[in-house]
């Protein structure tokens, strides 16, 4: 499987970060400019950027699957269940359930 299809999409991650979800993960969407400024994803554990470059544009977290369930736990008590048409893209999915809790906390 594609390491694209293990991590949130670039948009998603976007997302997260303007709802100012915690910028620590395994890997990175990273923009590189000696590559024609195009998008890639990149291993990292936060140690290699300061706090000052994550608030960047050209850079936010590509979140897994377990990073996800992880932030999840924080919102929710009951089991969190990923539905099996989407298994392929269920970082996607939990996104946007932690969007959803992210935005359902800055209502209230």
């Amino acid at each position: 499987m594609k390491l694209e299809n293990q991590v949130t999409c670039k948009e998603l991650s976007d997302r997260l970060k303007e709802l100012k979800v915690k910028q620590e993960s395994s890997f990175y969407w990273e923009q590189e400019v000696s590559n024609n400024y195009e998008w890639h994803i990149t291993f990292g554990n936060g140690i290699d950027w300061e706090p000052s470059q994550m608030d960047n544009e050209y850079i936010c977290s590509a979140f897994t699957v377990a990073e996800l369930i992880n932030m999840l736990t924080e919102y929710r008590t009951d089991s969190i269940i990923i539905p099996v048409g989407i298994i392929a893209n269920a970082a996607n999915y939990l996104a946007k359930e932690v969007i959803n809790e992210k935005e359902r906390e800055k209502k209230n």
